[in-house]
């Protein structure tokens, strides 16, 4: 994986954590959404500027843009918390079970890091 493609790839996770759309995630940093595409496909340059700048528009330190995917691991924060928000919404029935693990790993989670919603 290129040092762009990583980039992309966490840039994307990051924008999906938050339930962010494109033009979401645009209108936040103030950009277009052909921009947003380029930066998750790897396209355009993403130099250290946009790298602080969307640092604080995700709240992340600029090193998670430069996470390989074999970092990932099942229990990763923000997977936690976006499955948690999408099933939350969803409000299933069967999705009860799911919801109190992940309730659980998010109270975990906010005790090392408080700014997480």
């Amino acid at each position: 994986m290129t040092r762009a493609e990583r980039i992309g790839y966490n840039f994307r996770r990051l924008k999906q954590a938050r339930g962010w759309t494109n033009a979401e995630a645009a209108r936040r940093g103030e950009c277009g959404v052909n921009y947003i595409s380029q930066v998750e496909g790897a396209l355009i340059s993403f130099g250290t500027r946009a790298q602080e700048k969307w640092a604080k528009i995700f709240g992340v330190d600029v090193k998670e843009f430069f996470r390989e995917p074999s970092e990932m691991y099942p229990d990763d924060e923000l997977t936690i918390l976006s499955l948690y928000r999408t099933l939350k919404e969803i409000n299933v029935e069967r999705a009860h079970g799911v919801i109190e693990y992940l309730e659980f790993n998010i109270s975990r989670i906010r005790r090392t890091d408080p700014s997480i919603e």
